[in-house]
């Protein structure tokens, strides 16, 4: 099941391929501050660009110094 207490809980089939599109969660206001204003004081964990968790990206770490 996908989607919490949202009014739009989805459940998926076991075996339904899923892609995750994180772009939009970065816009969720309720989860962030003022979602789409451009800020340089955002917490790191507001970003999904490379995923969430243990799910990270292993270029989030070359990024973080190279793209600055």
């Amino acid at each position: 099941m996908v989607g919490g207490k949202a009014r739009h809980v989805k459940t998926i089939p076991q075996g339904t391929f899923v892609f995750a599109a994180t772009l939009g969660a970065m816009f969720d206001g309720d989860a962030l501050n003022a979602p789409d204003n451009f800020r340089t004081d955002c917490p790191p964990a507001d970003d999904l660009h490379f995923g969430l968790g243990v799910h990270r990206g292993f270029g989030e770490r070359f990024n973080d110094v190279v793209l600055p």
